[in-house]
């Protein structure tokens, strides 16, 4: 059976991020990983990430179809989102691979061994469908409208192409209803249950919610941190924390340790120095919180 996992958005900690998706390959007898990206372009030279099976770096000022600094000003970042999303599954479809199943994620994210497993485990038990998603928590409904978890998506080729073309549904399409209601569905989560139910593909729970992790900086543990103002939760992995998990122990050891292991590991090490209040791929400190996340924050509650 053939996964292609693809990544999209921000390409932040793929050189730590990957070692562990590159692990992927050696974890199972019956299931062959290909990896495709489309993300922003920075520093890094993605022809030394030997994993990599096929790649796309990403320009704003090449974008023929909107302006990113007027929409993300508005918008958030979701414009970007789309749009590399469209981009890295036309990638994949441009390989002419038939594959079993996709797995859409993102480079700072960690997926853990017993999360992939119950993502390999639909797959074996035939449990890929057309009109299905799968994704670590299912779909909620919170404040009249549909929302999802959006760590990753997992699905048929078919399913994803739909989900692919959000971009544009939401900001070439006058005539569809997102385009027509962009301003309302645009907000983070939403904007992917709501599509995906209105294109009749229904998003299951695979049972990962609490074993998948997002890498982020020490300096958003802090309480002052700007992400729901609280911080994140101290089980989640700081990049100080990856970076020196794999420099000791190596990705075969964070690949094949047990969660409990691995959070006992993240709650009771140093997260790290938190000099650097700089997100990268963000414009703002994360600490001296802009009025511009304070607005959206509450704009986005209210909804």
């Amino acid at each position: 059976m053939k996964i292609a996992l693809t990544i999209n958005g921000s390409g932040r900690y793929i050189e730590e991020t990957g070692r562990l998706f590159a692990q992927y390959n050696k974890l199972y007898d019956d299931v062959e990983f290909d990896y495709y990206l489309a993300t922003w372009e920075d520093k890094i030279d993605y022809n030394k990430l030997k994993w990599i099976t096929g790649y796309e770096r990403l320009k704003e000022e090449d974008s023929r179809y909107f302006d990113l600094n007027n929409y993300t000003e508005t918008l958030g970042h979701q414009p970007q989102f789309m749009y590399s999303l469209y981009r890295v599954n036309h990638l994949r479809n441009q390989s002419n691979i038939k594959y079993d199943a996709i797995l859409q994620t993102r480079s700072d994210i960690f997926i853990t061994r017993d999360a992939l497993d119950s993502l390999v485990d639909v797959l074996t038990k035939g449990l890929i469908k057309d009109n299905l998603m799968y994704n670590p928590s299912g779909v909620d409904s919170k404040g009249g409208y549909l929302w999802c978890n959006d760590y990753f998506m997992f699905g048929s080729p078919s399913v994803m192409d739909t989900y692919s073309m959000a971009w544009l549904n939401y900001f070439l399409d006058k005539s569809s209803h997102f385009y027509k209601n962009r301003q309302e569905l645009i907000l983070n989560h939403r904007w992917s249950a709501e599509f995906l139910h209105q294109k009749g593909i229904h998003i299951l729970s695979n049972g990962s919610t609490h074993r998948t992790m997002l890498v982020r900086e020490p300096c958003r543990f802090e309480p002052k941190s700007y992400h729901a103002g609280a911080g994140w939760h101290k089980k989640n992995p700081s990049t100080e924390q990856l970076t020196r998990l794999l420099k000791e122990k190596g990705e075969e050891y964070i690949m094949d340790i047990k969660y409990d292991v691995l959070v006992k590991y993240f709650l009771n090490t140093d997260k790290g120095s938190i000099e650097n209040t700089i997100i990268p791929g963000h414009k703002y400190n994360v600490i001296d919180i802009p009025e511009y996340y304070a607005t959206y924050a509450k704009d986005k509650d209210n909804k």
